[in-house]
C-alpha cells in the first residue's frame, strides 16, 4: 500500500508544486519558498531552461526587430556587439576569468556603480526583497555598489520576460534584465546579475578543454553553436584559475538530448560541481575584484595581491582574502586551497542512463498543441519528442499507449521558417554567423551532403558538415577521414567554382542576392568551404618567435601581406571554423586589406553598401578572411 502511494505521488508531483501555493497561502509559505524546493536538485541551467514560456527563448535570432541575438540560453547581444566581440584578435594568453575591459557588451559599471530600477507593478515585495539580497550578495565582499535610481543615464531596468536574461557588462541607457516569474530564485537571479556585471559563463574560457570535455555526440546540431569557446581578447587575462564552483558554470547535462552529460570534469570529484546555484564561489568574488580594481577603492592601500598567500586578493577595506565558505580573511597558510571555497554541492554517485523517448520540459504539451514542432522543430522535435512525435526508434512509449511514429524523412532540411531570409542576408558564409546556420540551415545554406559523380567520395553521416565546422578534421582524423571524406575537403575538387564568373559576381554582392543558384554554384566564391584539407591542417601557425610581439604593436595591420603569411596565429587568423589556410585565400591570393580606411568604411556599412569595391579592396576588414 505504502508503495502505491509513493508512486502516485511521484507522479502526480507537477500538479502538487502547482496546487501547493493556493493550499499553502493562509500559512504565509511563499510562492517562491516553493519554487525553490522544486528547484533543489537542478543545475542553474536546468532552472534558466524550465522558466521559458516560449521556445522563443531558445532562438539563436532572439529579436529580429531589435537585432537581439541571445546565446546559451540567456545571454544576449546585439548583432553589432557579437559582430564585434567576434572580430577581435585571437592572440592565446594564458588565464582568463572575465570580460575584456571596454569592448562593446562588456564594459564595467562606471566606477563600479550600478543604478537600477524596477518595471512597476512586476515584482511582488519579497521578489524586490529576493532580487535585492543578490546585490548584497555580490556588493558584500566587491566594491560594487547597486543604487536604486529610475533617473540615471545607465542603469538595470529588472522587469518581467518569457525566461531568464540579461545583457553582458555596461551596455548603456536602460538595460534590460528579464527574470519571468521562475526565475526569481536566488541562484538565477545571482547567475543573471553575474552577467550585467559582466561575467559570462565559465565554460566559454579559452582554457576549458584543459578543465572539461565537450561531449558533442549528447548534443544535438542545431544546439551546438552554444558550445563555442570565447578567445583570449574576448575575455579579459586576470590571471584567475578555471572555477567549477562558479556561479557562472552550467551543469552537467546542459542542452543534452539523452539525459547523458554533455560537460565532464577533468577532475571527477568535481562533476556534480559544476552547475551550482547555492550562491558566489571565491573565484567569483575574486573575479570581481580585480576586473573592478577593487583595492583602490581605499586610495592609501599599497597591498598588492602578491603580498596574500595562496590565491588570496587585496579587497576593498586592503586586507587579503582566501577561499573560506567561500571567503575568509587570510590566517597564516592562506586558507583553503581549493579556490571554489568548501564544496558548495553534496556530492553524489551518478549513472549516465540513455533517456527513454519522453518531453524534457514541461510545457511541451502545450507548445505542441500551439504549433511549436513545426514552427521551431529545432528545439522541439529534440526537447519535445513525445509530443511532436519525433521518436527515433519509431515510437513512443507512454504509460497509457504506444503510438506509431512516421519517419521523419530527409535529414537536411531547414530547422527554422527564417532560414530563407537569413540567407538571402548572407549568414550561411558570415563568420560570425554560420555555425548556428551549418546546423539549422543546412537546405537554404546549400549544405545538404551529394557524393561525387563516382560515388566513392562522400560522407557518411549527415552531420559531417557539422562536426567539420567544429574542426573534428583535424582533432579526430581517424574517424572524420574515413566517414566525412566530402566535409573534410578531401574528395578531388569536392567543393569549387562550377562557373568562370562565380568570383566577379560574388564581388557584386550575389552570394547576398541570389543565394539559391550561388549557393550551388559559387561554393568557393561564397565562401561556403569551409573545411580544409590533410595538407593545411597545420598551416595555421606562427612561423617566427616574434610574432606575438608584432602583433602587439600593430604590424598585423601596418605589414598585412608578410604577417598574414608568417604569423597567422598571433594576428587571429586561426579560427574555430577553418583552422587552416582559408579555401578563398587559397584561390584568390592573401586576404589583406589594400587601403588604411578600410576598417573604418567597414564600421559604416560599406562592405553592405558597396560590395564591389569593398569586396575585392577590403577582405580582411568586411571578414572575407574567416
Amino acid at each position: 500500500m505504502g508503495k502505491k502511494i509513493l508512486y502516485y505521488l511521484q507522479q502526480w508531483r507537477p500538479v502538487l508544486l502547482q496546487l501547493l501555493p493556493l493550499f499553502f497561502l493562509s500559512t504565509g509559505i511563499q510562492a517562491n519558498d516553493l519554487s525553490q524546493y522544486a528547484a533543489e536538485d537542478k543545475a542553474v541551467d536546468e532552472l534558466i531552461v524550465n522558466a521559458a514560456n516560449s521556445t522563443s527563448e531558445f532562438e539563436f535570432f532572439y529579436d529580429e526587430k531589435e537585432k537581439l541575438l541571445k546565446l546559451e540560453y540567456d545571454m544576449v547581444y546585439s548583432m553589432e556587439e557579437w559582430e564585434a566581440l567576434n572580430s577581435l584578435d585571437t592572440t592565446r594568453k594564458k588565464r582568463a576569468a572575465a570580460v575584456v575591459i571596454g569592448s562593446k557588451g562588456a564594459n564595467r559599471w562606471t566606477n563600479a556603480k550600478i543604478p537600477y530600477e524596477f518595471s512597476e507593478g512586476v515584482f511582488e515585495a519579497d521578489e524586490r526583497k529576493l532580487i535585492e539580497s543578490a546585490m548584497a550578495a555580490w556588493s558584500k565582499h566587491t566594491c560594487l555598489n547597486f543604487v536604486e535610481d529610475a533617473n540615471a543615464k545607465d542603469r538595470l531596468f529588472f522587469k518581467d520576460s518569457g525566461g531568464c536574461m540579461s545583457r553582458v557588462g555596461m551596455v548603456g541607457g536602460k538595460q534590460s534584465l528579464g527574470l519571468g516569474k521562475t526565475c526569481r530564485l536566488f541562484g538565477v537571479v545571482l547567475h543573471e546579475m553575474g552577467h550585467a556585471i559582466g561575467l559570462h559563463h565559465e565554460q566559454t574560457r579559452p582554457d576549458r578543454d584543459d578543465h572539461v570535455t565537450i561531449v558533442y555526440k549528447n548534443i544535438p546540431s542545431p544546439m551546438k553553436f552554444n558550445f563555442q569557446k570565447f578567445n583570449w581578447s574576448t575575455v579579459k587575462d586576470l590571471n584567475i584559475p578555471y572555477d567549477y564552483s562558479s556561479i557562472m558554470h552550467y551543469g552537467k547535462n546542459s542542452f543534452s538530448f539523452n539525459g547523458k552529460p554533455t560537460i565532464v570534469t577533468v577532475d571527477p570529484a568535481m562533476q556534480d560541481t559544476i552547475g551550482q546555484k547555492k550562491g558566489l564561489s571565491f573565484r567569483d568574488i575574486k573575479t570581481v575584484n580585480v576586473m573592478y580594481n577593487c583595492k583602490k577603492a581605499r586610495p592609501s592601500c599599497t597591498k598588492t595581491d602578491s603580498d596574500c598567500p595562496g590565491e588570496g586578493f587585496v579587497g576593498k577595506d586592503c586586507q587579503c582574502w582566501c577561499p573560506g565558505s567561500p571567503i575568509q580573511l587570510c590566517a597564516r597558510g592562506g586558507g583553503n586551497k581549493d579556490g571554489g571555497g568548501k564544496p558548495l554541492v553534496k556530492k553524489t554517485k551518478t549513472t549516465s542512463k540513455e533517456k527513454e523517448c519522453e518531453d524534457q520540459h514541461k510545457s511541451c504539451p502545450y507548445w505542441a498543441k500551439s504549433g511549436e514542432c513545426e514552427k521551431n522543430p529545432a528545439y522541439m522535435n529534440v526537447y519535445c519528442q513525445m509530443s511532436c512525435n519525433t521518436c527515433s526508434d519509431g515510437k513512443v512509449t507512454t504509460t497509457q499507449k504506444t503510438t506509431q511514429v512516421k519517419p521523419s524523412g530527409d535529414s537536411c532540411k531547414d530547422l527554422h521558417a527564417s532560414c530563407t531570409y537569413w540567407t538571402g542576408k548572407g549568414f550561411c558564409s558570415h563568420a560570425d554567423y554560420r555555425v548556428y546556420m551549418g546546423g539549422n540551415c543546412r537546405k537554404s545554406c546549400g549544405l545538404c551532403n551529394q557524393a561525387d559523380t563516382s560515388g566513392e567520395c562522400k560522407d557518411n553521416n549527415n552531420q559531417c558538415q557539422v562536426w567539420s565546422l567544429r574542426d573534428e578534421c583535424q582533432t579526430n582524423p581517424a574517424y572524420m577521414k574515413k566517414e566525412c571524406r566530402l566535409s573534410c575537403g578531401l574528395c578531388q575538387a569536392a567543393c569549387k567554382d562550377k562557373n568562370l564568373q562565380c568570383k566577379a559576381w560574388s564581388l557584386r554582392g550575389e552570394c547576398q542576392k541570389n543565394p539559391a543558384y550561388m549557393n550551388k554554384e559559387c561554393r568557393l566564391a561564397c565562401g561556403l568551404c569551409y573545411a580544409v584539407s590533410s595538407d593545411t591542417v597545420n598551416a595555421c601557425r606562427d612561423k617566427k618567435p616574434q610574432c606575438e610581439a608584432w602583433s602587439k604593436i600593430g604590424e598585423c595591420q601596418r605589414n598585412a601581406l608578410y604577417m598574414d603569411s608568417v604569423c597567422r596565429q598571433s594576428c587571429g587568423l586561426c579560427n574555430t571554423a577553418s583552422s587552416g589556410s582559408n579555401a578563398m585565400m587559397s584561390a584568390y591570393g592573401y586576404c589583406v586589406d589594400k587601403n588604411k580606411d578600410c576598417p573604418a568604411w567597414a564600421q559604416r556599412g560599406e562592405c553592405t553598401k558597396n560590395p564591389l569595391y569593398m569586396n575585392n579592396s577590403c577582405k580582411r576588414s568586411c571578414r572575407l578572411c574567416l
